[in-house]
């Protein structure tokens, strides 16, 4: 199922871990994979991505955005397919400051410093904490 940029999602959360726990408050979490057409990683991140938001307690609702051309890539700032950002900020730290866009492939490092097309789940529950802390 593929959602607009738009879609955020807000949803009461009682019992989530770390976000008012025994209460109603509402979060937003706004959670997309930038890709372009043919990237083999482009399910399998976006399967990733489910993975670390369900381990996070958080919403699983997730924004595909196929890039679809160098110049789309240069206006959203599409640092190689595919990107995950959650709330707009890229998962992976040491990219956040990276200003050289492009159309290509991504590849992410793993705790062993191994390069691989999909990002670890870790990773990504580590920026979702991130931001669900700002």
């Amino acid at each position: 199922m593929q959602h607009s940029s738009q879609d955020v999602l807000q949803c009461p959360m009682p019992h989530s871990p770390g976000v008012g726990i025994g209460t109603r408050k509402r979060i937003k979490v706004k959670v997309e994979v930038l890709y372009f057409r043919g990237c083999p990683n482009h399910e399998p991140a976006v399967e990733q991505v489910r993975m670390a938001l369900r381990n996070e307690g958080l919403p699983i609702l997730v924004s595909e955005v196929e890039i679809t051309d160098p110049a789309m890539a240069q206006k959203v700032g599409f640092l190689g397919s595919p990107s995950i950002r959650i709330d707009g900020i890229d998962v992976e730290p040491s990219a956040r400051e990276i200003k050289t866009f492009g159309f290509g492939c991504r590849t992410y490092s793993d705790d062993e410093g191994m390069r691989s097309g999909l990002p670890p789940v870790g990773l990504i529950q580590q920026a979702a904490r991130e931001r669900r802390s700002a």
